[in-house]
């Protein structure tokens, strides 16, 4: 069974859990070799910002493409599986800092090609968290 085959099976939630070499999935927890990179809940995949082998990486990429096909929303955060207020608010500010720097980035190169993609990040950041709080009932952290 190919890769693919298998974040397929995840992101559709057919099977509980399933294996394809080095990717496999257990219940929500989409696992690149032993690494948990990324967390299903409800429409949201909560993806693992932090950096990964050549391999990993390519199954990151492959989930978020796989997921937003499916109209998923993907978040890149640290806490995958969020369970305590302090790791919400980590991945809240998280968010929050990514839109702030692409925003300045934005205006920094306003009226140039990076000034399109800055604003391009910047939105999608804001929207990430956004639909973070939203999912996870949160009320706004300071």
């Amino acid at each position: 069974m190919s890769v693919d085959a298998v974040i397929g099976a995840w992101l559709d939630g057919l099977k509980e859990s399933l294996s394809s070499g080095n990717a496999h999935f257990k219940g929500k927890v989409f696992i690149s070799f032993r690494t948990p990179v990324a967390w299903r809940h409800d429409d949201i995949i909560l993806m693992s910002e932090r950096y990964h082998s050549q391999t990993t990486s390519r199954h990151k990429r492959r989930v978020s493409e796989k997921a937003k096909e499916r109209g998923l929303v993907v978040v890149s955060v640290g806490h995958i599986n969020p369970t305590t207020e302090q790791e919400h608010a980590q991945n809240v500010n998280h968010l929050r800092l990514v839109a702030e720097q692409a925003e300045a980035s934005a205006s920094r190169y306003s009226g140039q090609n990076y000034g399109t993609y800055y604003t391009q990040m910047a939105n999608e950041a804001r929207d990430s968290l956004e639909v973070y709080e939203k999912v996870f009932d949160l009320c706004a952290i300071p």
